[in-house]
């Protein structure tokens, strides 16, 4: 890989100087305590020049809908000039969402088969659930020695490598998240295949540090953050590089690529903060009809979810751009938007669809787009592409252009890609049914009260590159 650090200026003086070590102990330093002034809040970035915003680039044809994300082309991406291949990505949970990644980071990831920190300090069977006797109590509770667990390949801390044979399931939902995330950088290709879950308290730090361990470092390092703030430290490819300093707050996401795959950074404090955006209120959860379903408590054992919608099922309280209705439209349709509109004014094609999800694909994409790369991201993507003979697009000016569907002759050349897709959909919908149930069963306060002292932080990588295997021993 072809490391740029030319925008990296190191004066001659400095050549050999750990400037990297110095920035770490002047922001872990106690007494007196470091001045942040120069530290990069992405909240407010006017001041900042090493800032730029990175603009929704629409190339994905096939956006996924992941319950709790805020649609891709709303997310707040940044890059620094001073460090090309790294992307900060502003909070890109809904209101109340990220309590579904706070529990299963508390409740289920460190559970065996993954490894942790004290499994030699539990016996050999791990029977206890450490979240559960953490909850029952907490002062006897192995949850205060718990430092990190591992997932997908487990990490050899000893031997600083991966090992084949030392291999678990990776959780579902994490890799929808992370190819997500991945994608809105310019990565659809990213695989999750590990992942080491960091559990910080108050007085933690994480040393300077690279990620080399991954055989594949083309590929990026995703990390996601909930709990209390941090301060992040990202330096060059040696200590000689005095590093940038930025807040990273609950649900902020941070991507290393290109020149910055291979980057010192470290976290020398964390930072009391607010759990205040973490408190918002249970979702709405209402059936076709608008009556309400449930609020805070328990979904009904026979209520199928794809019955449900949240309450921007009708979309009248959806942000979705000015769309042009079809020509074929009543009178009572005419007008100049898509708000009011069910999902199949949208799309003929998708009225069995739950109405919000599809509403949020075209809401997002259905300009400049055709109407079967808007249905890939239906869970029927096969019967869309075949369904569709005409529909109209739109430009952002409003002018219609007609097109014709792809053949079946074409559609079946796609087959492969639309079995792949279609299966993720599937796993999608298995996820997002998760989520909802999940949040729906949630017992938040002892959560809360755990992150009242501490912060979560999720690392996922891509060990291996697309079609290799681990090198022969």
């Amino acid at each position: 890989m072809d490391l740029c650090v030319s925008s990296q200026s190191v004066a001659a003086d400095q050549v050999g100087k750990d400037l990297f070590k110095e920035a770490y102990k002047f922001y872990a330093r106690r007494k007196p305590p470091p001045d942040f002034k120069d530290v990069i809040d992405f909240r407010e970035t006017k001041n900042h020049v090493e800032v730029d915003q990175v603009p929704y680039s629409g190339l994905s044809g096939q956006d996924l809908t992941l319950k709790g994300l805020i649609p891709t082309y709303k997310w707040e991406v940044f890059t620094l000039t001073t460090n090309p291949g790294f992307f900060f990505i502003r909070n890109p949970f809904e209101p109340h969402y990220q309590k579904y990644w706070v529990k299963r980071c508390l409740e289920d990831y460190h559970n065996k088969p993954n490894k942790t920190n004290i499994d030699a300090h539990l016996d050999e069977d791990r029977k206890e659930n450490l979240w559960e006797t953490h909850v029952k109590d907490p002062s006897h509770s192995n949850m205060k020695h718990l430092h990190w667990a591992t997932l997908g390949y487990q990490y050899d801390w000893n031997e600083k490598k991966y090992h084949k044979d030392q291999c678990t399931a990776f959780p579902e939902d994490l890799s929808l998240l992370s190819s997500i995330i991945a994608e809105r950088v310019g990565f659809p290709a990213f695989t999750a295949q590990a992942s080491i879950v960091n559990y910080y308290h108050l007085n933690s730090k994480l040393g300077g540090h690279v990620d080399y361990s991954e055989f594949d470092h083309d590929a990026p390092l995703l990390s996601i953050s909930f709990g209390q703030s941090a301060i992040f430290l990202l330096g060059g490819v040696t200590k000689s590089v005095k590093p940038v300093a930025m807040y990273i707050n609950s649900g902020d996401v941070v991507v290393m690529s290109g020149a910055a795959r291979l980057a010192y950074h470290a976290v020398p404090r964390i930072l009391p903060g607010t759990l205040d955006k973490l408190d918002s209120p249970l979702p709405v959860l209402v059936d076709a009809a608008g009556k309400t379903v449930s609020q805070g408590g328990n979904l009904p054992v026979s209520l199928s979810l794809n019955t449900i919608t949240q309450t921007c099922h009708i979309a009248s309280n959806i942000d979705a751009p000015d769309i042009p209705q079809k020509q074929n439209a009543g009178p009572d349709q005419q007008g100049n938007g898509a708000r009011g509109q069910t999902a199949n004014s949208l799309c003929s094609n998708c009225q069995s669809h739950m109405k919000v999800k599809v509403l949020k694909l075209h809401k997002s994409e259905s300009v400049q787009r055709h109407n079967s790369e808007i249905c890939s991201g239906c869970y029927n993507a096969q019967l869309a592409k075949s369904s569709c003979s005409r529909e109209q697009i739109y430009t952002d000016r409003g002018k219609e252009q007609e097109i014709s569907a792809p053949s079946l002759q074409e559609v079946t050349k796609e087959g492969a890609a639309q079995s792949d897709l279609q299966n993720k959909n599937e796993k999608l919908k298995t996820v997002n049914e998760k989520i909802a149930r999940d949040l729906h069963h949630l017992q938040w306060a002892p959560l809360r009260e755990w992150l009242e002292t501490g912060r979560i932080n999720v690392n996922v990588r891509q060990v291996l590159k697309h079609g290799h295997d681990f090198p022969e021993k």
